[in-house]
């Protein structure tokens, strides 16, 4: 993926009175870039093309919804900010089977089944967000040698990654940012999967979706919501989808839309504020 190297990103720290994971959860908006956790300080990377600098403040404060304290906002160059983005990441193993680590990590450290390694870049998806994590355990669990997945906003192309190396015969990763596509083939490619998965630049919620066996689709509620038919659609009877990016308190309108619209609910799972959902279609 080529980055403008003049880019300049805005890192921005500031303390507030509520649960962080929520609080990252409430930041669904292009300029988002990401977020770290410095214990009793939350540090986000926003994107000042789509922010203006000087209403950072009271951009969060809308979006957040909280009051927030002690606010910090630098300039970071595109290089400073990569350097501190891949500094802020560690190998992370998953169900004891997968190993997600930066490119730069040795692969010899990692003692799992399956060994995935990422150029931490722009694009969503290194496999440290709770939401990440809950997809690949249920991905574990469900997908068969030979089924056909798509993977609804790849972003860094992790999720189709996973379905390949658990045996998937095809995986269609979508994403709507031509960043993130281009990050998505890079990272497929690194871990040999090109023959499998095919990246394709889509708007979800208008482009026809693949037919598939199964759906993983690590997104928010919102846009859950409107593609609850779109994905029903889009499967097989018996067809499995994976949804996450869903907090615990939107968790039981997603199941209510997504149930309506002939899927059924198989598992849940939870960790701190965040949801994932298996359904299969009816």
């Amino acid at each position: 993926m080529t980055i403008e190297t003049n880019r300049t990103f805005l890192r921005v720290s500031f303390s507030a009175p509520h649960d962080q994971d929520e609080l990252v959860g409430r930041l669904d908006h292009p300029a988002f870039l990401g977020a770290e956790d410095d214990g009793d300080r939350l540090t986000i990377w926003l994107d000042p093309t789509k922010v203006e600098p000087s209403d950072v403040g009271a951009w969060l404060r809308h979006r957040l919804g909280v009051p927030i304290a002690e606010l910090e906002i630098e300039d970071i160059s595109t290089t400073d900010w990569l350097e501190q983005w891949r500094a802020s990441l560690k190998p992370i193993t998953i169900a004891g089977v997968v190993t997600i680590m930066p490119s730069t990590t040795e692969a010899a450290q990692a003692h799992t089944d399956i060994v995935i390694a990422l150029e931490p870049k722009m694009a969503f998806g290194t496999g440290h967000h709770a939401t990440t994590q809950l997809c690949i355990e249920l991905l574990l669990e469900t997908v068969a040698p030979g089924q056909q997945w798509t993977d609804l906003g790849t972003g860094s192309g992790l999720l189709a990654i996973v379905a390949a190396k658990l045996g998937a015969a095809q995986v269609v990763a979508l994403d709507s940012d031509p960043d993130a596509i281009a990050e998505a083939r890079e990272n497929i490619s690194a871990n040999n999967c090109d023959d499998t998965i095919e990246v394709r630049l889509a708007d979800v919620t208008v482009d026809e979706l693949p037919r598939s066996d199964g759906i993983v689709a690590n997104l928010h509620s919102e846009l859950l919501l409107q593609l609850g038919q779109r994905m029903a659609a889009a499967l097989g009877p018996g067809g499995v989808a994976i949804v996450s990016g869903i907090l615990t308190s939107q968790s039981k309108q997603v199941e209510a839309e997504l149930t309506r619209c002939g899927l059924s609910l198989l598992a849940k799972r939870e960790r701190g504020e965040w949801v994932a959902l298996r359904f299969s279609k009816r």
